[in-house]
């Protein structure tokens, strides 16, 4: 993992990932999310050998790179709810971030070390192949309940009507 991971503010932004309004928001390839994820793994394993924390692990603070040979590359941005671990067993205990990203242990308030970062990016791969986050609902109090419970709702079932702001949009949900 490397600094150059992480994204500086004098670099030039070629794109961020699409917002939940915008329509075109659709599923990687897994090629393209394989590279993605890499970034995403690489970005955090960079930030957690300094000691720091993201807890705000998101596609939205990823921001995309056009590198010298035309590719693009994806680094992590938005260090604002951040914090450093200064002993290796060190834990935190503020709740912060994105509900839909966040571990059972943070929103439970319950102390919480550099796992909550690994945890967010299996949210994020998981959004990446399916479409959508594994544990969003159009109702808060849903989405926090799943979270609690580390229960995600299968995104065959979301397609199929069964739930999710998309399915609610087409007139099926919960």
């Amino acid at each position: 993992a490397e600094a150059s991971d992480v994204a500086s503010s004098h670099e030039r932004i070629d794109a961020s990932y699409p917002s939940r309004s915008n329509e075109s928001w659709k599923p990687f390839t897994e090629a393209a999310a394989a590279t993605t994820i890499r970034a995403v793994l690489r970005a955090l394993a960079a930030c957690h050998a300094h000691g720091v924390v993201h807890r705000d692990v998101k596609p939205a603070n990823f921001l995309y790179m056009r590198e010298p040979d035309g590719s693009r590359r994806a680094k992590l941005s938005d260090f604002g709810l951040a914090a450093r671990i200064k002993e290796r067993d060190g834990v935190l205990t503020e709740r912060c971030g994105t509900y839909a990203y966040l571990s059972p242990e943070m929103a439970r308030r319950r102390p919480y070390d550099f796992k909550v970062d690994a945890w967010a990016a299996g949210v994020v791969a998981y959004m990446l192949l399916a479409g959508e986050p594994p544990f969003a609902d159009w109702d808060a109090g849903v989405t926090r309940a799943r979270v609690w419970a580390g229960a995600a709702v299968d995104a065959r079932r979301r397609r199929d009507g069964e739930g999710g702001e998309r399915a609610r949009e087409r007139g099926g949900g919960e």
